[in-house]
């Protein structure tokens, strides 16, 4: 990658080396990635499947949500009553 700015060729190399950076930390990341996803049978790169992760998630929340506010509301029922006893 070769960027042309007037007097600022010292900006140019740090870009360069900047990019060059990024490729040899992220690319392996991406391998390992890719990797982990095919032993586990998954895409790991695949909107979709994340997409429907989210949902799924948001289902079990708001499951989770209700008990909690169920019990919440059935142990205020039980303290109201045995105060009256």
């Amino acid at each position: 990658m070769q960027l042309k700015l007037p007097d600022h060729s010292g900006l140019c190399a740090s870009l360069c080396r900047a990019s060059t950076l990024s490729v040899k930390k992220f690319l392996p990341l991406g391998i390992a990635t890719a990797v982990a996803g095919a032993i586990i049978g998954i895409n790991a790169f695949n909107q979709p499947d994340v997409e429907a992760s989210k949902i799924a998630t948001r289902e079990l929340t708001e499951a989770y949500e209700k008990l909690v506010l169920c019990q919440l509301k059935n142990r205020s029922l039980k303290q109201t009553a045995s105060s009256f006893f």
